[in-house]
């Protein structure tokens, strides 16, 4: 009676978790959908920000760059930007006096800070009217660590340079810079979601001992759409909640057969979460190999307990303290003599019908 008491509670303790994850999978489910959309309407949406400050016009000889950021590799915390544009000048004998190129660097407000230079990328700008396509890469701040919910934050300065023929580089200056340079910056990244994007002011993110001027700054923020959010989230806990289910009310025979599909099953919901990430460096890969490490301690506790009762075995603290089941009424099978219980209604040696019984 109490075992089934017991049950009773297991029972309905099971139940109320599973209609409270059932309620909040379905209210979730409008926000993940209108997240999609969103995300599907993002990518056709074309709308580029300004990188330069309002007002400025362009001179007789100026160049105009579009950055995208296309990509974010999170583990080496990189991130890809795609700059192309275009450069004009009207007095072509003077543009050909120098070359130009724009360099690109990672910024932070604790580079004021900072005795080096920070990491760069050089785009070279052509003197004529040539386009301009170049990729370049530079680092971000941000932790992989707790994907789904991870965050990163995008510096970039950007100063111009001039380089003559006698070899001598001449760095501009943010008021020689306006009106040469103008910029805009897009986000383009899958999965991802800008934030925050802002103009900073160029002096704030300047190392301490750097002999040039960035012209123009700005930082991005970035972290998840709600959609990857969501799935991620409910499809690790409804996952994790089927294995704990799946190993403390399966049969022990039938739980050691399964064992092998579960522990790979619990690896393909990280396939399904993660995609190609590398392995182990995430917050849910712990939580996965946890959960596979509780799966397997759980067998071995009831794998114990079940060659334990079935050796007739009193070695164990709990089993000692367990009243033994009365033993059920017995007849012998008036054929071949065996043992069977009272209600059985065919011999389970010979098969022949047994009398029965009131």
């Amino acid at each position: 009676m109490a075992d089934n008491k017991s049950n009773q509670v297991a029972l309905r303790f099971f139940f109320l978790i599973a209609i409270g994850m059932f309620v909040v999978c379905t209210l979730m489910m409008p926000w993940m959908l209108r997240s999609i959309l969103q995300e599907a309407q993002h990518s056709l949406d074309e709308k580029h920000l300004p990188f330069t400050p309002e007002g400025l016009v362009a001179e007789s000889a100026f160049t105009k760059l579009h950055v995208d950021v296309v990509a974010i590799d999170e583990p080496n915390r990189l991130a890809t930007l795609r700059v192309s544009g275009f450069h004009t000048c009207k007095e072509e004998k003077k543009c050909a006096a120098y070359k130009e190129r724009v360099i690109f660097f990672e910024v932070d407000e604790d580079d004021t800070r900072s005795e080096t230079a920070p990491p760069s990328a050089i785009v070279e700008i052509p003197s004529s009217s040539e386009e301009i396509s170049k990729r370049i890469t530079l680092p971000i701040k941000g932790s992989f660590l707790t994907y789904p919910f991870d965050k990163y934050k995008l510096g970039i300065g950007v100063a111009l340079q001039r380089e003559f023929a006698d070899k001598t580089v001449h760095e501009l200056t943010p008021a020689e810079t306006a009106g040469k340079l103008l910029m805009t910056i897009q986000e383009q990244v899958p999965r991802v979601e800008m934030t925050e994007f802002k103009l900073v002011d160029p002096v704030t993110v300047k190392p301490m001992k750097s002999t040039f001027d960035y012209a123009y700054a700005g930082e991005m923020s970035f972290s998840r759409t709600p959609h990857i959010v969501i799935v991620v989230s409910l499809v690790s806990v409804l996952s994790l909640a089927v294995v704990v289910f799946t190993v403390i009310t399966r049969p022990f025979d039938t739980l050691v057969l399964n064992v092998g599909a579960t522990i790979f099953g619990i690896w393909g919901i990280r396939s399904l979460t993660l995609g190609g990430y590398p392995p182990d460096i995430t917050i849910l890969d712990f939580v996965l190999t946890i959960a596979v490490i509780f799966m397997l301690l759980v067998l071995t506790f009831r794998g114990m307990n079940y060659f334990h009762e079935r050796g007739n075995l009193k070695i164990l603290p709990w089993a000692l303290a367990k009243e033994p089941e009365p033993e059920a009424p017995m007849q012998e099978c008036p054929e071949c003599l065996t043992r069977v219980p009272v209600k059985a209604k065919r011999c389970s040696a010979c098969a022949s019908p047994l009398p029965i019984r009131a």
